[in-house]
């Protein structure tokens, strides 16, 4: 166990640990040796046998009863004797306060320490004498509930109650009388150190958040005790604790000197029977505002406001210096007061007074700034009779584009309504002008020409390599923006180039319907002996045409059931499927003519349309399931159905379709099996037999669900086409069955699933029959 640490036990184990013991009616004390025995280390042993024994005692009443010693490996302590927690809500933060409650700091005393000066020696503490030079021995002595130690072949000696230096003079004396003389002649040294420590019994009283007594290694301070006891209450002092030793104050700590100072000089070594008393505090005052650290502190009669800054760290960087507002409490009536930045040093903050440290003031008293064309926009200085001209010579004089004829001061008036002041800012910088006298936070702006101009464009389309729009700039021809746009594409013609114009008038006609004028680049030697000359204007829309001659390749594909599938380019513009089927090599003696079906893709329009068309009229009317429908609402193309029979028995026949770019002709094996989905009880393949019609088929899957709608079963091919069920009066027809179809059982309309209850068929009745009274007696009325 020389691993486990005792800050690793949960409060959750340390009952579970505490019950064990009762169990077994082991003490504390008995745990403390089996953990020693263990391997555990002394002072974590130490420290976990003071949390059981914490354990043991809370909600006791009267002292505690402790063991007689404890090791310098560890702390032992004991709960309060009152088991009773003080405390008040304040939502303001008490300075110092959070020390005692914050988990990460701990005021657990040290007793891995060497003896410290002035410790007092008391029953219990066990002293190490080590004699060494030219005599050598080695006692470890106890010292005995009457506060002696028993040094052999010395003898018998009183200690308790001396500091260990007066007990190292003492011993030292009294060995060199019987027979260690060489300890006076120095070959022969002395020393005297505390090896295991005892425990000391502390009260706290007063305003503590778990007042009590406390069972303390004896290296404690006030603050170790202090810490166990969860520190003052927010009622209680934190800079006049009072250590009281045989009825007499021994010192005053005040947390402050550490906090502020890391002064620890009050914090006084514990003795046995110390009582720490906690007085309510008396001054307490409140800082808010900009300050580094705000809440609420304690004062004493002789400090000062600028004591408080101090507590408080100081100012924040946006504090308001010259002065703090004070919000003062009288016998009667409450005052506000304002302390000028000299009386801080002076000023003695009196009970519940508040004080607030303002923000500063968001205004420049010599601010001026230029923004625009010049070099170096921004705010500047102001001096005494500063002028326009200053201002922009410090922004390093105007920009080449800038804008002279007008520039624009921004000014508040005397009640802060603003106002523009316009100059010319050539004759400003010429001196041509009265030159302006700037004022606090005047604002000048000078715009750019390009500021001032629409961002004009110009635009190309047609068979160029990078179509869309283009800046327009002054002197830019035809030819410039041809090469802006990467050249002409392979499909162009130069000599069918349009510029069309924007018309501009100053007149206004109301039947005049002309919007533009066009100009034609008719033939190759235009664009290249006027190309250059013909300047653009803003906003010219420049068109070249494509070369109705220009023809690209059309690509197609054959699928399945050819000798030589693949990609095929068409000689021809008509070239037909039975075309493209003979340079395949015709088709194998597996192939299916009657599965056969072209895939031709869509444009856009014909995409939305096939997506908004088949999801609303299959998938909400027919409410159909089937794999296969859904698949083809995904797809972005059209399946045409072929009939390869007669496109094969008469070539450039109306079936025998033109192609066009991308279309993909599939040839697919001869399927022998038939494919039942939708409504069914077990969608399912079976084989093919020619013999069967569809109510077989469905009968071979099970039948059709409750959800079937039996009057809209179809048939799909296997090339695409689809047949439904047919009807003539009471009578059905049912599509016939091919190798490879696939049978569709849709679903039912929610509003059709839902059968008529008996009383809804009774109220229709009802009012069928009370309409139909009404109508005769109206007809007979008016006979």
């Amino acid at each position: 166990m020389s691993n486990v640490k005792s800050s690793d036990v949960t409060e959750e184990q340390l009952t579970q640990i505490k019950s064990y013991l009762s169990k077994n009616n082991l003490s504390a004390q008995q745990a403390y040796d089996l953990l020693l025995a263990r391997g555990m280390s002394q002072a974590e042993a130490t420290t976990l046998r003071g949390r059981l024994e914490v354990i043991g005692n809370s909600g006791s009443s009267g002292n505690t009863s402790l063991p007689e010693e404890n090791s310098r490996g560890g702390e032992r302590r004991v709960s309060d004797t009152s088991n009773k927690t003080i405390q008040v809500v304040n939502p303001r933060k008490i300075f110092g306060l959070e020390i005692f409650n914050n988990g990460v700091l701990s005021f657990e005393p040290n007793i891995s320490i060497a003896t410290p000066v002035g410790y007092v020696i008391g029953p219990n503490d066990e002293i190490n004498i080590n004699i060494f030079g030219y005599q050598e021995a080695k006692y470890n002595l106890k010292v005995g509930p009457e506060g002696d130690i028993n040094i052999p072949y010395v003898g018998v000696m009183y200690v308790a109650g001396l500091t260990i230096e007066q007990a190292t003079a003492r011993i030292k004396s009294r060995l060199s009388n019987a027979g260690y003389a060489n300890i006076k002649t120095g070959l022969t040294k002395v020393s005297v150190t505390i090896g295991r420590i005892r425990s000391i019994k502390v009260t706290i009283l007063g305003e503590a958040k778990k007042p009590g007594t406390y069972t303390l290694p004896s290296l404690a301070t006030a603050f170790n005790a202090l810490y166990l006891s969860g520190g003052p209450t927010e009622m209680g002092s934190m800079r006049n604790i009072e250590i009281v030793r045989n009825g007499r104050v021994a010192g005053i700590l005040d947390i402050y000197d550490f906090l502020v100072k890391a002064d620890q000089r009050a914090n006084l070594l514990l003795q046995d029977q110390d009582v720490i008393r906690i007085p309510a505090y008396k001054v307490r005052v409140s800082l808010e505002g900009e300050v580094k650290r705000t809440g609420l502190f304690e004062m004493k009669a002789n400090e000062s406001l600028q004591t408080l800054l101090e507590f408080a760290g100081g100012f924040s960087d946006s504090a308001y210096t010259a002065s703090i507002t004070g919000y003062k409490v009288t016998d009667v009536e409450n005052r506000i007061i304002d302390i000028a930045q000299n009386q801080f040093a002076t000023y003695k903050p009196g009970r519940s007074e508040s004080f607030v440290v303002k923000k500063i003031l968001g205004r420049f008293i010599n601010r001026v700034t230029i923004s625009g064309a010049v070099y170096l926009p921004g705010d500047y200085e102001l001096t005494e009779g500063m002028t326009l001209k200053e201002l922009i010579n410090k922004a390093r004089g105007l920009k080449q584009d800038a804008y002279n004829g007008r520039g624009l001061i921004l000014r508040s008036r005397e009640d802060l309504t603003p106002e523009y002041l316009s100059f010319s800012p050539i004759e400003v910088v010429r001196e041509a002008s009265s030159n302006l006298v700037l004022r606090p936070n005047d604002r000048v702006t000078i715009s750019s020409v390009g500021q001032l101009r629409e961002n004009t464009t110009v635009s190309i389309n047609g068979e160029v390599r990078n179509t869309g729009e283009y800046p327009f700039v002054e002197n830019m021809s035809l030819k410039d923006l041809i090469l802006l746009a990467g050249g002409f594409t392979d499909a162009a013609i130069p000599q069918r180039i349009e510029v069309a114009r924007r018309l501009k008038t100053d007149s206004f006609n109301i039947s005049d319907i002309k919007v533009s004028e066009v100009f034609n680049i008719t033939s190759l030697n235009d664009l290249q002996e006027r190309g250059s000359d013909i300047k653009l204007q803003s906003y010219d829309a420049v068109i070249v045409r494509k070369n109705p001659a220009y023809q690209p390749q059309i690509s197609v594909s054959v699928e399945g059931e050819v000798p030589y599938p693949g990609a095929y380019v068409l000689k021809n513009k008509n070239d037909r499927i039975s075309d493209v089927i003979k340079r395949a090599g015709g088709l194998t003696l597996q192939a299916y003519e009657q599965g056969g079906y072209v895939t031709r893709r869509n444009n856009k329009t014909l995409i939305n349309e096939l997506n908004s068309q088949k999801i609303n009229t299959i998938q909400e009317t027919l409410k159909d399931t089937s794999r296969f429908v859904e698949q083809q609402v995904e797809r972005k193309f059209d399946q045409i159905a072929i009939d390869l029979t007669t496109i094969l028995a008469s070539p450039g026949s109306k079936n025998d379709l033109v192609l066009e770019e991308g279309d993909i002709i599939t040839i697919p094996k001869e399927k022998m099996d038939v494919r039942i989905s939708g409504q069914v009880l077990f969608p399912t393949r079976v084989v093919y037999q020619e013999k069967l019609d569809l109510k077989d088929y469905l009968g071979r899957a099970g039948g059709v669900s409750e959800n079937a709608r039996k009057s809209k079963i179809y048939v799909l091919y296997p090339n695409g086409n689809a047949a439904k069920t047919s009807h003539f009066l009471f009578f059905r027809s049912y599509p016939k069955i091919t190798p490879g179809s696939e049978v569709i059982v849709p679903k039912k309309h929610e509003v059709e699933r839902r059968r008529l209850s008996t009383g809804e068929v009774i109220g229709i009745t009802t009012a069928i029959t009370s309409f139909a009274g009404v109508l005769i007696s109206l007809l007979i009325n008016l006979k």
